[in-house]
């Protein structure tokens, strides 16, 4: 894996994340 790759994976880790956080479906 090459910085790229890491950097856009975090990117949509991140974006996953806070979309899951600000979800009302949370328990």
């Amino acid at each position: 894996m090459n910085e790229k790759e890491i950097r856009s994976l975090a990117k949509q880790l991140f974006i996953s994340y806070h979309l899951v956080r600000s979800s009302p479906s949370v328990p």
